[in-house]
């Protein structure tokens, strides 16, 4: 069966994040899980100077531990939500991957992506809050660094950042005024396809594209205490 790949964004805090290997891989990703609200472990005999400095700023637990031994590589796997597996020696990356997916944890193989489940990309956002995120799924980080920033490129638009913050303003609006989601639902795509709407948008008229969504609301809906 040929594996499909979705992209999620995930809410880290307080999950658990074993890394196993305390080289530059292993820092990367400890630090980026970290910063992403995670409790992190790094498990390793070694860590690099600036991991250790890392580790009193981001709570980061290192445990000093040998991982050619099967034991200390399940405590490992066994206490984590997911593994991240950084080590760059076969015979514990090889291992480690399989005892981790066989107890249904997610894995992030930094090593060899096929042998895991979880993906780190390229990720980016935008100025006006936009993110977005790309991968190669393990074939070529340069090529997937590359499309992330001409994606920014593309992304740093006008009319983008305008639709961006009006369609927010008309999201939070619609959800506290209307509450029947079949209702709301429908009207977005009224929206973006009005014309009106879509020049006040194209000419950086935020307030007047704002304005047009609430007259195409009002519009299309009845609201009870109007009645």
């Amino acid at each position: 069966m040929k594996r499909t790949w979705i992209p999620l964004y995930i809410d880290l805090v307080d999950l658990r994040v074993a890394v196993l290997g305390g080289g530059q891989l292993g820092e990367r990703r400890a630090k980026m899980f970290a910063e992403a609200g995670a409790k992190v472990r790094v498990y390793a005999l070694r860590f690099t100077d600036s991991l250790k400095q890392y580790a009193d700023r981001y709570r980061i637990e290192l445990v000093k531990t040998d991982l050619l031994q099967e034991s200390n590589i399940l405590e490992a796997i066994k206490w984590a939500d997911l593994v991240v597996i950084a080590t760059g020696v076969d015979v514990i990356d090889r291992k480690a991957a399989a005892y981790a997916r066989e107890m249904r944890k997610l894995v992030n193989n930094g090593v060899d992506a096929e042998r895991g489940n979880v993906i780190v990309p390229f990720q980016g956002e935008t100025s006006y809050g936009l993110k977005y995120a790309v991968t190669s799924l393990g074939k070529t980080g340069i090529a997937a660094r590359i499309a992330r920033d001409r994606i920014k490129e593309c992304l740093e638009d006008q009319s983008l950042a305008i639709m961006y913050r009006v369609m927010a303003r008309i999201k939070k609006y619609m959800k506290t005024n209307i509450k029947d989601a079949k209702q709301r639902l429908p009207l977005y795509f009224i929206i973006e396809e009005d014309k009106v709407f879509q020049r006040y948008v194209s000419q950086g008229e935020e307030e007047k594209a704002f304005q047009r969504a609430l007259e195409i609301i009002s519009n299309h809906i009845s609201y009870p205490d109007r009645e």
